[in-house]
């Protein structure tokens, strides 16, 4: 079995984390900052070179008064039971807004939204980098991150690549945790 790569998606900040390659255990990586000159892409493309990686999570942001985990994969796919409302329009939505395979035609997430970002990245990632994509609900992530920090040394909790970095970790141990749904080389039940 090969690691995971998480992405916490952000327009200034990009949070990466790892899982080991039992698919128990999530890392924090380095933060990705942008700054001019810098691609997101091309960062990804160097982290998936040697083909450590099986599959990606990308956090994206359900409807946060949603308390079920769902997610999405990139093929229009609704892969976990009790989704909701909100997660079942998306499933129903390929990477590029194509209509889900029951037919129903759901409309893209609005053009320069951040979900039209994450779900663009995803596509990326699959057509670009060979590696399949699971969406995961990421809508506290950031939120468990700083309440973590907030017991930190004054100058972590500034540390704004820190939020970012754990919050990609607690996103991903939250998808191992759960068995790991959807990812290619999907470890087993251990209950």
């Amino acid at each position: 079995m090969s690691s995971l790569l998480a992405i916490d998606y952000g327009t200034k900040r990009c949070g990466l984390a790892r899982s080991d390659s039992n698919r128990i255990l999530a890392t924090g990586l380095p933060t990705f900052e942008r700054r001019p000159g810098q691609s997101f892409h091309r960062h990804l493309r160097s982290l998936t070179e040697g083909g450590e990686y099986s599959c990606v999570v990308l956090g994206f942001p359900e409807n946060a008064d949603d308390d079920e985990s769902t997610f999405l994969t990139t093929d229009s796919s609704r892969v976990a039971a009790g989704a909701s409302p909100s997660a079942s329009a998306d499933a129903s939505r390929s990477a590029d807004g194509a209509p889900a395979p029951d037919g129903r035609a759901e409309a893209p997430p609005p053009p320069g939204s951040l979900a039209a970002e994450i779900t663009s990245l995803g596509g990326w990632i699959e057509r670009e980098l060979g590696l399949p994509v699971v969406f995961w609900d990421e809508s506290l992530t950031s939120v468990a991150a700083e309440a973590r920090l907030r017991s930190a040394r004054r100058e972590k909790r500034r540390d704004k690549g820190a939020i970012d970095r754990l919050a990609a970790e607690i996103l991903l141990q939250e998808f191992l945790d759960a068995g790991c749904p959807g990812a290619t080389g999907q470890r087993e039940d251990r209950s």
